[in-house]
This record gives structure tokens, C-alpha cells and sequence, in this order.
């Protein structure tokens, strides 16, 4: 009890510490992560942070009523919707790594030394597996309602949020690389 309520201290805090301990100090102007960065510097900071702290509220709440009516099942609940979230970061992986492969095919891209192993083949190996984990997560007769109730609320807000930013994200990927970091060069 007292670890969760140091993380939800922390998370209520300033949840922009995490994201910003990911974008390296001197990486803040460069071209890849610019779009991330620009959150931070923008009059829009301080609305994005409120709008943060009350998803950070309205999940700790959920999380309040979810440990009232399934006390004993809570945590698996809420380590298989988190789980939800490491499948769609590494689909989103593959599904990145197989349009860059495509790219490449094309003839719009130069493929770099280092190669995915059997690619496409292995990416395709690799979305049917991540997808049989999600089946066989949703059939579990305990927690697959609950997978099923997560994936019902994130996919239309994923699809929602980037229709939201896509102008904003294809605006920056069209702006030229001014200053290409050191590992891309290689």
C-alpha cells in the first residue's frame, strides 16, 4: 500500500519527469524527437499536464473500485491490461519495421547495414504471435472480460489521439533533418 501511494504521489506530481528523462538533453533539438520535445517548451504544457493529472486520477479511481470488487484478482487484472500496452508497442515495432522494409523495396529508402533477421518473414511470425497472445489473454475466463472491456476503451482512443495529431506529426516529419544524431550517421 504505501509503494502505491508513493507512485500515485509521484505520478500526480509531474508525470512530464518520466517522458522527459527519456528524451536525451542534448537530443532536444534534433529532428527525431522534436515533436516530443516541443511539449514541454509550449503555452499548451500546462493544459496537457491538467488533462494528464485527471487520466492519472480517473485510473487510480478505477483501480480503487477494481481492487472493492475483485480484491483478489485485481493485480492480474491490471498486469493483463498493462500487458495490452507491451503488445501494441511491440506490434507497432514490427508494423514500423515491416513499412520501412516495404520502403526499401520500393526503392524510397536505402536499407542499413544492420537488417531485421528474415525479414518480412519474421515480422509476420512475429504479429501472429503477438496476436495469438492477445486471443488466448481474451479467453481466459477470469481476466478476458477485462482485456476485452480495456481493448474496447484504448483502441478508439489510440485511433482518436492520432487522428488528433497526425497533421502535427507529418508537419515535422516533412521539416528537414538540420542536425542528424551521431548513431542514425552510421
Amino acid at each position: 500500500m504505501i509503494s502505491c501511494g508513493i507512485s500515485c504521489n509521484s505520478s500526480f506530481g509531474d508525470p512530464d519527469k518520466a517522458e522527459h528523462g527519456l528524451v536525451p538533453l542534448d537530443a532536444i533539438e534534433r529532428h527525431g524527437v522534436i515533436f516530443v520535445a516541443r511539449g514541454f517548451r509550449t503555452q499548451k504544457a500546462i493544459a496537457r499536464q491538467a488533462i494528464r493529472q485527471l487520466v492519472d486520477v480517473k485510473t487510480h479511481v478505477i483501480g480503487v473500485v477494481l481492487n472493492a470488487v475483485k480484491p483478489s484478482q485485481a493485480f492480474e487484472i491490471v498486469l493483463n491490461i498493462a500487458a495490452i500496452g507491451v503488445l501494441a508497442a511491440w506490434a507497432t515495432i514490427v508494423l514500423c519495421q515491416l513499412r520501412f522494409y516495404s520502403k526499401v523495396k520500393a526503392g524510397t529508402l536505402q536499407r542499413p547495414d544492420f537488417r531485421m533477421p528474415l525479414a518480412p518473414y519474421s515480422g509476420y511470425v512475429t504479429l501472429v504471435f503477438l496476436v495469438g497472445v492477445l486471443v488466448l489473454m481474451a479467453l481466459d475466463p477470469e481476466k478476458g472480460p477485462w482485456v476485452i472491456a480495456a481493448l474496447v476503451a484504448a483502441v478508439p482512443a489510440l485511433i482518436g489521439g492520432w487522428f488528433l495529431v497526425r497533421d502535427r506529426v507529418a508537419t515535422v516529419a516533412d521539416e528537414p533533418a538540420a542536425d542528424v544524431p551521431e548513431l542514425a550517421q552510421e
